[in-house]
């Protein structure tokens, strides 16, 4: 038994909208809890608690401390979440070289959805079929202040995009009004 106090859940998972199904056309919104708050040393509780609430995914953060200055547990603890649950995972990774982070990806299911950012500079098209090729859906991120046409020559290779209304890397932050804008035009 975990001998933490109830976990606060942080806001971060609200402040990040993601449409589905990019390359077909639909979109449909999805819940998605945030992991970035939970308490390592009650992780297995916490996570069994957030899918009691019926969540349609699991949002974990990865950050290497250079695409953003702050640093998560990395593929050790996405793995760990990952080998818990049965609720589809939602990988976002925020680092300069983010193949490194998706080849450290373990047990990835039908249904679990892997993004990178579209400034990492990285070859985006091969990535994305790499992550499929991992059996998940491949996904771009786009930070607030990015405009949409970074990302509007993937958008046909994409499963999904993961649209950030905060600025990567910190939580708790209110949200980036003028980046509503983009949730239309996406």
């Amino acid at each position: 038994m975990c001998a933490c106090a109830k976990p606060q859940y942080c806001v971060e998972g609200r402040n990040k909208m993601s449409s589905m199904g990019m390359r077909n056309g639909s979109r449909r919104i999805k819940l998605a809890a945030s992991m970035l708050c939970a308490d390592p040393a009650c992780l297995k509780s916490q996570v069994q608690e957030v899918d009691g609430a019926g969540v349609d995914l699991l949002h974990i953060d990865m950050m290497d401390g250079h695409f953003v200055p702050n640093m998560t547990g990395g593929a050790d603890v996405a793995n760990e979440i990952r080998a818990m649950t049965d609720t589809v995972c939602d990988y976002h990774i925020m680092a300069e070289n983010p193949e490194r982070q998706i080849r450290q990806l373990k047990g990835l299911r039908k249904g679990d959805r892997v993004c990178f950012h579209v400034e990492c500079g990285c070859e985006i098209a091969p990535l994305l079929e790499e992550i499929r090729g991992l059996g998940a859906q491949g996904g771009l991120a786009m930070n607030p202040g990015t405009p949409i046409s970074a990302v509007e020559p993937y958008l046909d290779a994409v499963d999904y995009m993961l649209l950030l209304i905060v600025n990567p890397g910190f939580r708790g932050q209110p949200i980036i009004p003028r980046t509503l804008v983009k949730l239309t035009k996406l």
